[in-house]
């Protein structure tokens, strides 16, 4: 951005700005996080829902993810103890492991209908106090590109927290 080869970053970490003014954070779209498994698991969890996560499978797709350590915490909080058994960066792939019954996998609430549709699984819950969220970054203040002004005005007029919060 700074070399201006880019006219727009997307990223779900929030950075942090050295230069006053020379960069724009404009947030985009949040979503709780929600938990997923296989249809007859995910049935099994739902009872005594977070207790009945002790012991389970968790299937990460990106430990390094801002989310996965909120989520990480909030485990703790509610003193869960899950067994990591999986760290795969493709989420499509483990949605698949997810789908053929090894575990528990978290996805953004906001397309739980697509993640549960098109991978055969059942949501177990919706985690309200884990967001997943994302950023665009530009260069200064006023945006020359007609494109990347669209996606950032265009989300600035709606609520951050795009998911219906359903669980």
């Amino acid at each position: 951005l700074k070399r201006k080869e880019l006219d727009l970053v997307l990223t779900d970490r929030m950075p942090e700005l050295q230069e006053e003014g020379s960069l724009t954070v404009h947030p985009l779209a949040g979503s709780t996080m929600s938990l997923f498994a296989a249809p007859e698991l995910a049935a099994q969890l739902k009872k005594d829902f977070p207790a009945s996560l002790n012991g389970q499978p968790l299937l990460a797709n990106a430990t390094d993810a801002p989310y996965f350590e909120r989520l990480m915490n909030w485990f703790s909080l509610n003193g869960v103890r899950m067994k990591l058994v999986a760290r795969v960066d493709d989420s499509a792939l483990i949605k698949v492991f997810g789908s053929q019954g090894y575990g528990v996998f978290a996805a953004p609430t906001s397309i739980r209908e697509e993640v549960c549709r098109q991978y055969e699984v059942a949501q177990i819950a919706s985690v309200d106090e884990v967001m997943d969220e994302l950023f665009a970054i530009t260069r200064g203040r006023k945006i020359a590109h007609e494109g990347v002004r669209a996606i950032c005005e265009a989300h600035s007029h709606s609520n951050v927290n795009s998911d219906q919060n359903g669980s």
